[in-house]
């Protein structure tokens, strides 16, 4: 999702501005034409928004919202009061100022599945289907709550990732800037002090010494290019944001292919069980599951699988012969579809994945961490060493 610049004039012939997160320009011209305002101008924004609108699209800010909505409601409130009690009670500025365009919003006849979407920037169409489910069966408070541990479950996802490679970043970070002083600082020091002595140094020596000048010649255009590449990423990412290459990458490599399948697998499972829990029909759950899937790859073999049960063939199979990777949990699929369980068994299929996917995180963290440690002492002890070898060779002669 995207965050774009608008301006519009409202019924009244007054020219409002804001800027609001959509999937697109096209479905935020809808929602203001929806509220009344007929848009002049919209732009994407090509950098990340101010700190408050990326504290509005956190996801465990607004799965905290919808479970206070849903609380309150629980408690026997009427929706559009709701809204405006957790829209006063709402710290940030962008998610109090969207609770109540979508109170408003509410009050003039709206759907509540387009109100929340509006008012909360970053709800996924599969998020949106879980709500409008809920309001066709009339029961809102469980699907708030579903989209909420939803958001919860991508947020755990996410944090256990960082979790895992914070440490291997630090060392590594540590690792490079060591490397980096003892080239730029400490070498050209024994440097001057053997040219002084007129020795032949050792070729070990010679190598780390012109590794240093080398080193020390290209380090501004290796910034340069740095720089160069963050921006580039940076940029590609807020003009392409459902681009699925970093995913397709990593996808590809043997020490990440796994992490990268049971992410997939764990989040299409669980998005499947909680739309057929809010009680959308197997056909219709698929492609909105489908979204949630990052690698193209692995889209490509769902899709399959839809084409597959659109044509009358049941889901276990289907799940057997376009997805290998996920072989394990057809006979699941089988028996849900023989007992009336799909969904029960889909979620239990996603706990599976999501185990299995803390279990690779914890064994590659136990394996990078080591290695890295390991790899640091030998290219310290590998420098030292060369710079010692000439005094240790002259203690040697003067002997």
């Amino acid at each position: 999702m995207s965050s774009y610049n608008w301006r519009g004039i409202d019924w009244r012939g007054k020219e409002l501005s804001g800027t609001c997160s959509a999937d697109s320009a096209q479905l935020l011209h809808l929602a203001l034409q929806q509220r009344g305002i007929e848009p002049l101008s919209i732009h994407r924004r090509l950098w990340p928004s101010p700190t408050r609108y990326r504290e509005a699209q956190n996801p465990r800010k607004r799965s905290a919202t919808l479970r206070r909505i849903a609380a309150v409601l629980e408690a026997g409130t009427r929706l559009d009061r709701a809204l405006r009690i957790i829209a006063a009670q709402e710290p940030n500025p962008t998610l109090r100022n969207g609770l109540r365009d979508a109170r408003h919003g509410v009050e003039h006849g709206h759907s509540i599945t387009l109100a929340l979407g509006n008012a909360m920037p970053g709800l996924s169409s599969t998020h949106l289907a879980i709500l409008q489910a809920g309001e066709r069966s009339g029961d809102i408070i469980s699907a708030l709550q579903g989209v909420a541990d939803e958001l919860d479950r991508q947020a755990d996802l996410v944090a256990q990732l960082r979790r895992a490679a914070t440490y291997p970043a630090v060392v590594a970070s540590a690792a490079t800037a060591l490397i980096t002083m003892m080239l730029l600082f400490v070498v050209p020091r024994f440097e001057v002090a053997f040219g002084q002595a007129n020795q032949d140094l050792p070729i070990p020596t010679r190598l780390v010494m012109g590794a240093a000048d080398i080193f020390a010649a290209s380090l501004p255009v290796l910034i340069a290019l740095l720089g160069i590449t963050l921006a580039a990423a940076l940029l590609y990412r807020r003009l392409y944001p459902h681009s699925n290459a970093a995913y397709d990458l990593l996808g590809r490599l043997p020490w990440s292919a796994g992490i990268v399948n049971d992410a997939n697998m764990s989040r299409w499972y669980g998005t499947l069980s909680r739309l057929l829990g809010a009680g959308i029909a197997l056909l219709e759950a698929l492609p909105l599951a489908s979204r949630t899937c990052k690698c193209t790859a692995t889209a490509k073999s769902l899709e399959h699988i839809e084409r597959a049960i659109g044509g009358g063939e049941r889901f276990a199979p289907a799940v057997q012969l376009y997805l290998p990777q996920a072989r394990s949990s057809a006979q699941l699929i089988a028996i849900g579809e023989e007992s009336g369980r799909l969904g029960e068994m889909l979620g239990i299929c996603a706990n599976e994945h999501q185990q299995s996917l803390e279990q690779r995180i914890q064994r590659g963290a136990a394996v990078i961490e080591p290695a890295l440690i390991v790899f640091m002492g030998i290219v310290t002890a590998g420098i030292v060493a060369a710079l010692y070898l000439p005094i240790f060779q002259l203690g040697a002669t003067i002997n």
